[in-house]
């Protein structure tokens, strides 16, 4: 069983934020601990290739909930900072930020959900 595996799925699934005393915070779980609790969960922490296919379905899962047209306009953040002094990338990011990303309908959805504290129901827009 590979411990790295175990402490991404661990986290990706919430398993410290089911224990409130914890207050999410894995750091006070052992090994066996989390591997108990996924398992528990359904998840398939004793077949080292089953593990890998449900993190990589969490991962994605985690990417999926998000709205698409802020993942966008976050990859081409980080692509369009890539290589340049801080100073201009962080003048150009400003304007993506102020100009473009606020300008969705999603980023108002998003600010909104908080203030009401629910969740989001993207547009992708």
């Amino acid at each position: 069983m590979d411990p790295t595996l175990v402490e991404k799925l661990a986290r990706l699934r919430g398993v410290g934020d089911a224990y409130h005393d914890y207050r999410g915070d894995l750091r006070y779980f052992s090994l066996k601990t989390k591997t108990d609790i996924l398992r528990a969960m359904g998840c398939r922490v004793d077949d080292p290739a089953a593990l890998a296919a449900d993190l990589r379905e969490a991962e994605i899962a985690r990417f999926t909930a998000q709205s698409a047209a802020v993942l966008s306009l976050t990859k081409r953040a980080v692509r369009e900072a890539a290589g340049i002094p801080f100073e201009i990338a962080l003048s150009r990011l400003e304007d993506l930020y102020q100009h473009e990303l606020m300008a969705t309908e999603d980023a108002h959805e998003g600010l909104k959900a908080f203030a009401e504290k629910r969740k989001p129901v993207w547009v992708n827009r």
